[in-house]
């Protein structure tokens, strides 16, 4: 007769008991280490307004030196710096060997800062080392949609 006997629960054998109409979730570990850093040389001042634009768009930045990072840190890099600091580094030819290397030993891209119209680094522009190219004064929207092609580009 319906209704008679033991009562029969409904659920399935792969069901859990309800918890009142919250969800019971496993422990999450979610790391806070950035996956993409940019670094900046330790005496290159960022403006206010690209930190809070950079910090906006969840764009882990810090300055640092070269290279950067240590065995635990597997973030991927990308070098924010300044066409006459790398020039400084001697000739063309040990320049493209130094932004070779980042980019073979570390899996890090170069984004250089110049001056608009910089016709004396046009030789840098043109190096496939390079992942992206910024002018002064530095544009804070610019700055995130380079980082974030270049970003694009490590993955």
């Amino acid at each position: 007769m319906p209704g008679s006997g033991p009562a029969r629960s409904h659920r399935r054998r792969d069901q859990r008991p309800s918890s009142g109409g919250r969800l019971i979730a496993p422990p999450l570990s979610i790391s806070l280490e950035p996956s993409f850093l940019v670094v900046y040389p330790q005496d290159f001042e960022l403006p206010g307004e690209l930190t809070t634009a950079l910090d906006d768009a969840g764009i882990a930045h810090r300055a640092g030196t070269f290279p950067y990072g240590s065995a635990d840190d597997q973030a991927s890099v990308a070098y924010l710096v300044e066409a006459e600091r790398l020039a400084g580094l001697g000739n063309r030819e040990t320049v493209a060997h130094a932004l070779e290397l980042i980019e073979r030993t570390q899996g890090a891209t170069t984004i250089v800062l110049a001056d608009p119209g910089d016709r004396a680094h046009l030789w840098l522009a043109e190096d496939p080392h390079v992942g992206g190219w910024l002018v002064r004064p530095l544009d804070p929207v610019a700055v995130v949609a380079t980082i974030t092609a270049a970003r694009a580009l490590r993955k």
